[in-house]
């Protein structure tokens, strides 16, 4: 799932000024994505990786957090807990 952050014109604005409402469709479509394959079970996902953005990280207020914060490390540490997968 997109989750880097492109330079233009790839790069999608939208993503900046995301609602709490988005962020949580952003999840919900996550979960319809991923229930399908529990059927296959344990050894049916033994291979498969996915790494799913958390909706909020490039947003205005997750990018002024993590300025606030001082310590780049410590700013992509508070992001990396939040990821939903």
């Amino acid at each position: 799932m997109a989750g880097l952050l492109s330079p233009p014109p790839e790069k999608p604005d939208y993503r900046k000024e995301l609602t709490q409402v988005q962020g949580e469709e952003v999840l919900a479509g996550y979960d319809r994505i991923l229930k399908p394959l529990a059927r296959l079970g344990k050894d049916g996902l033994t291979r498969f990786y996915a790494d799913f953005a958390w909706p909020w990280k490039w947003t205005n207020w997750a990018s002024d957090r993590r300025r606030d914060m001082g310590d780049s490390d410590a700013a992509w540490e508070w992001i990396s807990r939040r990821k939903p997968c």
